[in-house]
């Protein structure tokens, strides 16, 4: 019997959709349940795993039907695979009825390979690299199929960046491919199927390479690059006979006509070169003639391990005309898009004589160019295009040099890339205000997300820095699909580790600029997001031991609790460029209030580790973490304190908000320090931020978990300096990386706030103690200004919606439950009537109150009205 009200929807591997590789063993399934009955919860579960698209019969493994509500990471039960197995999978379930779902549509991923299973070897081209400019090479290998293949999976792997071909076509829309990576620990590949670009006869398989982010560094300057390496296995059947194809000396190479230029480092990433007249739109098909080109070179393994790469792949997603064009100076031509972005420009060049150069420099808002730069070197023809192949900008104009005349708008057109990172959510209100400001956040987070980590500045840097990477993780799972993202980077942060000592540095994957140990705490900030967003219990696991040994580390760092200040100018930088304390004043927060600070963090870290262990049910561990957390409190009061001034080191709210967030202040001062916070946000700063990266997040954390909202509602609505409508008020599109615009204006120092926009206005929060949404909280608050607010959350199990309208009598508050999970509603005000579906909350089936303003309710859509008293 099967209700056709009910399907299950939205399978995911790993937590990502279509046809990926996987090597996590055992792979971890997700789907979600739509229907339209309320109180749905899913009773039991069966999952088929088999070997063709058209069996249905569970060959590789059948659960059975499992008396189950899970279907958020049901790992398969199933011994493991061998390499290179497409496991197609289907679920039902049983709703509470009894009555069980239709089939699911066919979700495929292959189990992937390891390292012995690869068969070839890494090649390159073996010609000459210079630190400046790089060959971005062809290699290509033709074969013949004696029939088109039924079967074709291509697994390509990169030290560097690569785009796959077969006959001549490029497979996928991917770019920048694969993700960013510490190469010296581990390299990532991908899955491809490329049958459908397969014929009987002649074919070949082709690949662009680039050196990318594959530079070898001595300290913090790069070596001659060696150029990049691929390598590919491809695993095919045709007339029912296995061929595969590795790479090995049979392959041949060639330079091509894109060349990187710059050192790929700070401030010198550079561009392209594309030389129109070396350009060959045959070189991988098979009639092309390749006597000519060299052997491959056989090259040593670029690191220990190779990866499936976990995270999205990068993609081009939006295209931006031109607005504007401005005659410059000595011939050049300023381009402006209106926007600032990261990506590339698409441009058509006009007919120009062979070798003519065109050189491209990008800046962003702030002018900052930062030496990216392209050039284009005609070949004479007709109809020429230049775009970026393999390397990207941060920018909102082009400066153009070279051309014959001015360029028309229309012919040229910039393209965010991005990871392809799935919508996860939405926001809007009854103030224009906070709508630019979300607006502001989600599209600097797009331009950020690249490579699988948030870069901090896409143009001067590329970095992924632990503050910055923090700071925004709440406002990213509340617009964007993001724990395979975020998997792959606390995978990139272990392999930062010191092996011995337990350190953690400012970036990951690579390891330059400046920070402190607030920086390393990344790894455990996020995989504890991960956990309570997620449900991820075995992220929590993958990263305990290495968040304890990092907080080993750390004691080596502090005397009686507190931690000095060591190393050199960027290496105990404490709450980075509050107002008034950037780049450009030199005035930073002394040692000693960099001290306290980091003290502070210390015990948050310390925090997070005991609830690790709690959720780990590891007793014994929760308890030693609770006895340090104690005996550190009150010596780092002690130690920083100052009781006639009422105040820890500087009146300055990072240096409230802390030690309140912490419990470093004794329950005695508890009152006392929170109103000297209050009055320095509404006396001292007139309701504005003084806070840097950290303490930005840390101050809108504390005002939530306080409920404070009308603080909240204050500092997100004012538009002089510093805020956030300061910068839309200057122009921004992007945030900035300094309160006062100084350097970068496409940075994630300050996209922390949006959060409180679905969090705090609308009110959808996790329950940690149900994570991963399986059970939630919704309390929204309503500000007197605000008439209406509405969010929505796409959570593991499904669309969560919290919006609410308000008049003069009355407040509605619409809220949408997915199915197989249950969500805590409250109502504030218990004095006022409030009903439910137009009724008494008692008389609807399936409602309980839980308290005096608190409801309990199951799937569906629910409407509640308050009165205003």
């Amino acid at each position: 019997m099967t209700t056709p009200a009910a399907r299950v929807t939205t399978l995911r591997h790993e937590y990502l959709p279509g046809f990926v590789a996987i090597d996590a063993w055992p792979p971890r399934l997700s789907w979600i349940i739509e229907t339209s009955e309320r109180d749905y919860l899913q009773a039991a579960y069966q999952v088929l795993v088999s070997s063709a698209p058209d069996l249905l019969n569970g060959d590789l493994w059948d659960s059975g039907k499992v008396q189950s509500s899970a279907s958020v990471n049901v790992e398969i039960g199933c011994a493991q695979l061998p390499p290179d197995t497409l496991c197609f999978w289907n679920v039902r379930v049983w709703g509470p009825t009894g009555d069980a779902t239709p089939w699911s549509e066919t979700a495929v991923f292959s189990t992937g390979l390891r390292e012995p299973d690869w068969h070839g070897a890494w090649i390159r081209y073996d010609g000459e690299y210079s630190r400046e400019e790089s060959p971005s090479p062809w290699f290509r290998k033709a074969f013949t199929l004696t029939a088109a293949p039924s079967r074709a999976i291509v697994y390509l792997g990169s030290a560097g960046y690569a785009d796959l071909y077969v006959n001549g076509a490029k497979v996928g829309d991917d770019m920048l491919t694969p993700a960013t990576s510490d190469m010296a620990k581990r390299t990532l590949y991908n899955a491809y199927n490329i049958a459908p670009l397969l014929r009987e006869g002649a074919n070949c398989i082709g690949i662009w390479a680039s050196r990318g982010w594959f530079i070898e560094t001595a300290g913090s300057e790069p070596l001659v690059p060696p150029g990049p390496r691929v390598r590919v296995r491809a695993s095919i059947v045709a007339a029912g006979e296995p061929v595969e194809i590795v790479t090995d000396s049979s392959w041949t190479c060639s330079t091509s006509c894109y060349t990187t230029l710059g050192e790929w480092h700070f401030s010198r990433f550079g561009g392209e070169r594309y030389d129109a007249s070396l350009d060959r739109s045959d070189w991988s098909t098979p009639a092309f003639d390749d006597a000519a080109w060299p052997s491959a070179a056989i090259a040593p393994s670029p690191a220990p391990r190779s990866d499936a790469q976990a995270c999205p792949r990068n993609r081009v997603s939006v295209a931006i005309p031109a607005v504007r064009c401005d005659a410059l100076a000595e011939g050049r031509f300023k381009i402006d898009f209106g926007t600032d972005l990261t990506g590339f420009i698409e441009m058509q060049m006009p007919a120009m004589p062979a070798g003519r150069v065109v050189s491209m420099e990008y800046a962003d808002s702030e002018g900052g160019i930062y030496n990216q730069v392209d050039e284009f070197v005609s070949g004479g023809g007709e109809g020429e295009r230049f775009r970026t192949m393999f390397s990207f900008h941060a920018f909102r104009a082009v400066i153009v040099a070279g051309l014959p005349h001015a360029p028309q708008l229309s012919d040229v057109t910039a393209y965010l890339i991005e990871c392809d990172l799935e919508p996860a959510g939405s926001f809007t209100c009854s103030d224009d205000l906070l709508n630019r400001i979300h607006d502001l956040h989600v599209w600097t987070l797009r331009c950020l997300d690249l490579g699988g980590h948030t870069v901090d500045c896409p143009h001067r840097e590329r970095l992924g820095y632990g503050a910055e990477g923090q700071v925004p993780t709440e406002t990213a799972i509340c617009n964007l699909w993001m724990p395979a993202f975020y998997t792959k980077w606390l995978a990139d942060w272990r392999d930062a580790q010191d092996s011995v000592t337990g350190s953690i540095p400012n970036t990951a994957p690579y390891r330059w600029g400046g920070g402190g140990p607030a920086w390393g705490g990344m790894l455990a900030a996020t995989a504890w997001r991960l956990y309570v967003y997620y449900g991820d219990t075995r992220i929590l696991t993958e990263c305990a031991e290495p968040m304890q040994r990092y907080l080993d580390y750390l004691d080596t760092l502090a005397t009686d609790d507190v931690v000095e200040p060591f190393g050199g100018k960027w290496d105990f930088i404490g709450d980075w460029v509050p107002p008034g304390r950037g780049m450009d004043t030199e005035n930073w927060p002394s040692h000693r209030a960099a001290s306290f600070f980091t003290s502070c963090y210390r015990v948050y870290l310390w925090q997070l580790q005991e609830q690790t262990a709690t959720a780990l049910g590891d007793t014994a561990s929760a308890s030693r973490c609770h006895e340090r957390i104690e005996s550190m409190r009150p010596r780092i009061h002690a130690a920083f304190y100052d009781p006639d001034a009422q105040q820890y080191v500087i009146d300055e709210q990072t240096y409230y908000v802390m030690p309140l967030l912490t419990g470093v202040v004794p329950d005695s001062l508890v009152d006392t320090v929170t109103d000297r916070l209050i009055s320095r946000i509404v006396d001292r700063c007139d309701n504005h931020i003084d806070t840097g990266v950290l303490g930005t997040y840390f101050l809108i954390e504390y005002l939530q978990r306080t409920g404070r909202h009308d603080i909240l509602y204050a500092l997100a609505t004012q538009t002089s300096y510093p805020s956030w409508g300061h910068m839309l008020a200057e122009g921004a599109t992007t945030c900035w990386e300094q309160w006062n615009g100084h350097a970068s204006h496409i940075h994630a120092s300050y996209i922390s706030l949006d959060n409180w926009f679905t969090q705090g206005l609308c009110g959808i929060r996790p329950d940690p103690a149900a994570p991963g949404f399986e059970r939630f909280i919704i309390e929204p608050h309503f500000p007197a200004n605000l008439t209406h607010a509405r969010a929505t959350y796409r959570s593991p199990y499904g669309l969560i919606e919290s919006g609410w309208t308000r008049d003069a009598d009355r407040i509605m508050l619409t809220v949408t439950i997915p199915p197989n999970s249950t969500a805590t509603v409250h109502i504030p005000d218990a004095r006022a009537t409030t009903t439910l579906d137009g009724q008494s909350v008692a008389s609807v089936l399936g409602a309980s109150q839980c308290d005096s303003n608190a409801y309990c309710l199951g799937a569906g859509t629910w409407v509640f009205e308050r009165e205003i008293g």
